[in-house]
């Protein structure tokens, strides 16, 4: 497993930021890259996992986390549109960029 990548989610439906329309939007674009390009992913529930929130870095939801041999770093928090994604996913080395 050489990286992993780290959606943050809060999966309790009590309140309605706890689960925003660009969380909605951004876990079935991020999903389908991911399984494209074998890229394992994870996500965290911040209302129940507080460790995992604090070792990663994670400030807001959603918040994409790229971890490379046990080495966390934050991509990117809030909500982005597929084509910024792939590009981000392309820019940190996550999924090979499309010809």
């Amino acid at each position: 497993l050489k990286y992993r990548l780290i959606l943050s989610a809060a999966l309790t439906q009590s309140t309605s930021c706890m689960q925003s329309s660009a969380m909605k939007a951004m876990k079935p674009l991020i999903a389908e890259l991911c399984e494209q390009h074998g890229v394992t992913r994870h996500e965290v529930n911040i209302a129940s996992d507080m460790d995992a929130v604090r070792a990663l870095g994670i400030r807001g939801v959603p918040t994409l986390v790229k971890v490379e041999e046990g080495n966390a770093k934050v991509l990117s928090t809030g909500g982005l549109s597929a084509a910024q994604i792939g590009k981000l996913l392309e820019d940190s080395g996550l999924v090979t960029p499309a010809n």
